[in-house]
């Protein structure tokens, strides 16, 4: 890695936020942009924040199977991920498995989900009072 690459990294990551108050289009142009950067440098150090946006932009598309992607690509590049964050990621995965009507993934991710050890958590709640099979 290049000294710069975290730089330019850097950059797209305050530029996404300072947009998200003044121009959400653009602000998901520069998203893409810093997902692409994390990629073409392999050093995800907004991950699983940049996988997360990308997703739930996507779902808001409609476009399912892109967003689960992205998500699942998320918990691949995250380090040192926090039970509460890794426990959302399972959450919205499950929840776009449901909408893309693929049970059998959504029973793995319910039970990954389940299985995070944390206390007191909106989704983790959510997990444990679902039934896989509905």
């Amino acid at each position: 890695l290049n000294e710069n690459n975290p730089v330019i990294i850097d950059f797209y990551y305050d530029y996404y936020n300072y947009l998200l108050r003044n121009d959400i289009e653009k602000a998901n142009k520069v998203l893409k942009k810093l997902y692409d950067k994390q990629n073409e440098f392999r050093a995800f150090v907004y991950s699983p924040f940049v996988e997360s946006e990308l997703s739930r932009l996507l779902k808001k598309q409609n476009n399912f199977q892109d967003a689960v992607n992205h998500l699942v690509l998320a918990l691949e590049h995250a380090k040192n991920i926090k039970p509460e964050d890794e426990v959302k990621l399972y959450y919205d995965i499950l929840t776009l498995y449901d909408n893309l009507e693929q049970k059998e993934q959504k029973e793995i991710y319910l039970q990954k989900c389940k299985n995070i050890n944390i206390e007191d958590n909106f989704y983790k709640n959510m997990c444990n009072g679902m039934n896989p099979w509905i």
